[in-house]
């Protein structure tokens, strides 16, 4: 028999998902509903699932858009290494 664990993870509702995140901020998964997310910390991760509020979102579209941005510039830097872009 499966032991639960004793990590939380949160739920971040957007109009799109439910990103389930660790205690560290990392993605998990994304989900279509909330229920889904629920289900899905309980039953596959085996932890407690605590809604987000809404500074907690706040801080997570920041932190993705952070992400991405970080994302593209490595990408730019890598097509000046490569000498270029290969789009027509």
């Amino acid at each position: 028999m499966l032991m639960k664990n004793d990590r939380k993870y949160k739920i971040i509702p957007y109009p799109s998902e439910h990103v389930i995140e660790d205690e560290a901020g990392n993605k998990i998964v994304s989900c279509p509903t909330e229920q889904e997310a629920w289900e899905y910390i309980t039953e596959v991760l085996q932890g407690e699932a605590v809604l987000s509020s809404p500074l907690d979102r706040r801080q997570c579209d920041r932190k993705r858009r952070s992400h991405e941005k970080n994302a593209i510039n490595q990408h730019s830097s890598n097509n000046d290494i490569l000498g270029g872009s290969y789009e027509d």
